[in-house]
């Protein structure tokens, strides 16, 4: 059996009794607990996927980029130099048939210049020929004159013939025949000069400029550098706006 100290009982007793004011009893009321304030979590953002998942899918976004950027860069010049390439075998192509339908307009033209100066020869020999066609009929009726001359009487043709024909025309058509000057064409004259007019040709024409590997190369990196580099500037200033929000919610917060 235990005994409680009396001198120990008042404040026992007084634990249960209210507290006057002015009073020189002990206070042993106990102050209350403060609730936790609430803290605002900035990196916690609501998401379906797990951390780590997330995770993975965000870093294999990043590095296909990368892949798809290099493997641009090196596709990019590799085809434009296969279509340099192919567009120098046209423009040698076309270069090639249009000078061969130059020559062929040049041997053309050749031809149309020989016929015409063999026409030309033909018209001339065909008035040759009449000439002396007629200075040949000329030279007979002349000799049949000179023949009938004394025998008009005894041959009936004579003297039809004195009396038809006046020798006083004939020779003066001989006469006129003999200082009339004939000549004839030589056959330099049927070709014609090698000299004649050619189509323009498209080699002459200036070819487009071309860039090298080096420099197309340097052009397409440099271009994803700087697009790297406006987008990381363009996200680093979203979070920073982003996180000045958060700390302006936060300190509006209400503290309990």
């Amino acid at each position: 059996m235990s005994y409680t100290n009396p001198q120990n009982a008042p404040d026992a007793i007084n634990c249960y009794l209210p507290q006057v004011p002015g009073s020189s009893q002990p206070k042993h009321t106990a102050e209350p607990a403060k609730l936790p304030q609430p803290q605002l979590n900035l990196a916690y953002h609501p998401s379906l996927l797990s951390p780590r998942t997330e995770f993975l899918l965000d870093w294999s976004l990043k590095i296909l980029g990368v892949l798809a950027a290099v493997l641009f860069g090196i596709w990019a010049p590799i085809s434009y130099n296969a279509t340099a390439e192919g567009n120098d075998k046209n423009d040698a192509a076309q270069t090639e048939l249009v000078e061969k339908l130059d020559a062929m307009s040049s041997q053309a033209s050749l031809a149309a210049n020989a016929q015409s100066a063999v026409l030309e020869e033909q018209a001339s020999l065909a008035s040759e020929m009449a000439s002396v066609k007629s200075r040949i009929q000329e030279l007979a009726v002349l000799r049949a004159w000179e023949f009938c001359d004394g025998r008009a009487r005894e041959i009936d043709a004579c003297s039809e013939l004195t009396a038809s024909v006046t020798i006083g025309d004939i020779i003066t058509g001989l006469a006129s025949s003999e200082t009339a000057t004939t000549t004839f064409r030589t056959s330099s004259n049927l070709l014609p000069s090698a000299t004649s007019s050619h189509f323009p040709s498209s080699g002459s024409a200036p070819g487009a400029t071309k860039l090298s590997l080096p420099v197309i190369l340097g052009i397409v990196f440099g271009s994803l550098a700087v697009f790297g580099i406006a987008m990381g500037l363009l996200v680093w200033r979203n979070k920073e706006a982003k996180l000045k929000r958060y700390e302006a919610l936060a300190r509006n917060e209400p503290h309990y």
